[in-house]
């Protein structure tokens, strides 16, 4: 690395930032680096140096400079320039002429986003930074065209398909030319028009590739296809539920509704490892169909398995039951991502307000764990129920995780009761013998009111 390069990354490294680094610096540190990265990188999350260079690209180049940089001899610098481009611009006005040179740029680089590295192309990056900019129809239209006159193109080409305005007859007829392709997704976007022509290809797919020809039938159920998924149940059991067969198999059996029904009954029946379970409860409970009720109903009684928006649907098929199985399997079901666990978890606590929610809440309250306790809390601060200050009590005087007494704590103060305060009064002088410093900090935060 150069001195100019060097300059660069100090300047980026020490924090003085965009404004203080000239672009032919930026430019000269972006090339050096040769990678692109996100805004922040590694594990902490540190600020990444070429995030820098390319603000100061995209605040200091005049239009004129960007444009030439599309033609620097470093991909890094390019795939920067494309993005300076549309932040500054959004589509650009000669978006045509644009789009067939940027989306032919076959050379690759290097990317790391937060603590995840890769190798991309300029084309494929050029693509999404297009896509996240909202564009309208007609020029997803013209980048799909454009992808689809290409030899290898990237998988974005699949996500702007899923646009049904987007996919025309005329288009599906060239990806139809286009099988060969190795692109995630093809067959199951050709699958979600649902057109007869597409079951032939389906089927041969459960030989050759079989998460394609599942992902397929997720979209589009076809009788047909039913056969395949019976005589696939004791491969796919035999398999390890966490292979990546395994995770569409439970999907595509559960988009047949009362028709799967059997099938899903069947595999119960036999016995399911842990992993399998998990594929086929958040299957069923995402598919939102009434018909699998009686299949809800046994993972959350045999299996303490509940989740959305399947707890809701045994609400209405059986109300006494259903509080009895979230009783029993509440937290939700795992394994949906973070973000649509605490959302299930919200949403089951507040469809459950009646006379039995206090009895729901003071069992959420003992049994939930980190992640999901602070909207349990907060659902209990809000029931105010006399009912539920034992259970928030016991988790604010006994449990060893500070998130879990903290946010038990901050729901008790909630009450503003001379009698809950006393029973807190009493707890503090043992949870306070054991805090550290910060946590010593937040209960006097928090409960500021028993000074007094």
């Amino acid at each position: 690395m150069g001195w100019k390069s060097g300059l660069a990354t100090l300047l980026a490294v020490l924090g003085l930032g965009a404004a203080w680094l000239p672009v032919d610096l930026a430019v000269i540190h972006i090339a050096a680096v040769g990678r692109w990265e996100s805004e922040s990188v590694g594990y902490d999350g540190a600020p990444s140096p070429s995030w820098v260079s390319y603000l100061a690209l995209r605040l200091g180049a005049s239009k004129g400079r960007l444009r030439e940089l599309l033609q620097h001899a470093s991909p890094a610098v390019r795939a920067y320039a494309v993005q300076a481009i549309v932040a500054r611009e959004g589509v650009p006005d000669d978006v045509e002429s644009w789009l067939a040179e940027v989306l032919e740029d076959r050379a690759e680089l290097a990317t790391r986003s937060g603590c995840v590295s890769s190798q991309t192309t300029v084309a494929e990056l050029a693509s999404w930074t297009l896509l996240s900019a909202d564009p309208p129809l007609e020029v997803r239209e013209l980048m799909v065209d454009q992808l689809l006159s290409q030899s290898e193109p990237p998988g974005v080409l699949i996500r702007l398909l899923r646009d049904s305005d987007v996919l025309t007859p005329t288009r599906a007829q060239r990806l139809r030319g286009r099988m060969g392709l190795e692109l995630p997704g093809l067959l199951a976007t050709l699958a979600s028009l649902r057109e007869e022509q597409d079951v032939p290809t389906i089927l041969e797919a459960y030989d050759s590739a079989p998460v394609d020809a599942l992902r397929a039938t997720v979209r589009f159920p076809h009788p047909a296809f039913l056969d395949e998924l019976r005589a696939d149940l004791g491969p796919v059991l035999a398999d390890s539920g966490h292979a990546e067969e395994a995770r569409w198999f439970w999907p595509a059996v559960a988009a047949y509704g009362v028709d799967g029904l059997g099938l899903l009954e069947a595999a119960l029946d036999r016995g399911l490892d842990r992993a399998h379970l998990e594929h086929l409860g958040r299957a069923v409970n995402e598919s939102g169909d009434p018909a699998l009720v009686p299949v809800l109903f046994r993972l959350a009684e045999e299996h303490r398995q509940i989740g959305c928006p399947g707890a809701s649907l045994l609400l209405v098929a059986d109300e006494g039951r259903a509080l009895d199985a979230i009783l029993t399997a509440f937290p939700p079901l795992r394994g949906a991502g973070l973000q649509d666990e605490v959302r299930c978890t919200e949403e089951i606590l507040r469809t459950w307000t009646g006379a039995r929610g206090p009895e729901l809440v003071h069992s959420a309250v003992l049994t939930t764990g980190v992640l999901h306790f602070e909207v349990v809390a907060a659902h209990a601060a809000e029931l105010r129920s006399p009912d539920v200050v034992p259970a928030l009590l016991a988790r604010f005087s006994s449990d060893d995780n500070a998130y879990i007494y903290l946010a038990a704590l901050e729901a008790l103060q909630a009450y503003e009761e001379p009698w809950v305060d006393a029973l807190v009064a009493e707890a503090m002088p043992k949870r306070r013998a054991d805090a550290e410093d910060w946590e010593l900090e937040a209960l006097d935060r928090l409960w500021d009111r028993v000074e007094r």
